[in-house]
């Protein structure tokens, strides 16, 4: 599929307005609330949470820059990857551990396997349709800045800070750091999501 084509962006866009219809279904019928209102409500505490669904990535989860994509399908893709991983991690230490764990560990792994991945899959399904606007907007200074060909570098002699820049294909000197804040861009548009459910929470309050 040519993701760079119309059609496949109006097949991620309606994907995501499948999601968000069912949603705004599931939540009516039965919390007996809007499915709009209840992410606002909990916008900030899913900020907080969405990392913990990427901690099998590990430092990986900073460079799937796809999460950012303004390209809904592109966007979806990426959130499949996200829960697929996981779920292949899970999976792969305990398939063959059987035999060599005690079956009382073996049993409360299934049950905990079971937990977290319908944990996943609620993520993706209750997360995933809004979380596509709030990084398209908190995103874009992200997006923006990963496009530019500068990175900030700094360094401290004693308790005297430097700061430089350098190109972002260029390696660090020794005993500098990057401290761009687009070195983290998912971590960061979080940040930046946290803070704008916060603020949307003080007005609609």
């Amino acid at each position: 599929m040519n993701l760079k084509g119309s059609g496949a962006a109006f097949v991620g866009f309606a994907a995501l307005v499948g999601l968000f219809t069912f949603d705004q279904w599931l939540f009516s019928k039965w919390l007996g609330t809007a499915y709009w209102r209840w992410y606002l409500t909990n916008g900030t505490l899913i900020g907080l949470i969405t990392p913990i669904v990427f901690k099998a990535w590990g430092d990986l989860a900073d460079k799937h820059t796809g999460l950012l994509s303004p390209h809904p399908l592109v966007y979806l893709g990426s959130c499949l990857q996200v829960i697929g991983l996981p779920i292949y991690s899970l999976g792969t230490q305990i398939k063959d551990n059987k035999g060599r764990a005690s079956w009382f560990d073996y049993l409360l792994t299934l049950v905990w396997v079971l937990i977290l991945v319908v944990s996943i899959l609620v993520w993706f399904v209750v997360v995933v349709p809004v979380q596509y606007v709030v990084y398209l907007v908190c995103g874009a200074p992200i997006r923006f800045m990963l496009d530019s060909d500068r990175v900030a570098i700094a360094r401290f002699a004693g308790t005297q800070l430097h700061a430089d820049e350098i190109h972002k294909k260029e390696t660090e000197p020794e005993g500098w750091e990057n401290v761009s804040i687009s070195k983290r861009p998912v971590s960061m548009t979080n940040v930046l999501a946290a803070l704008l459910f916060g603020i949307l929470r003080a007005f609609v309050n």
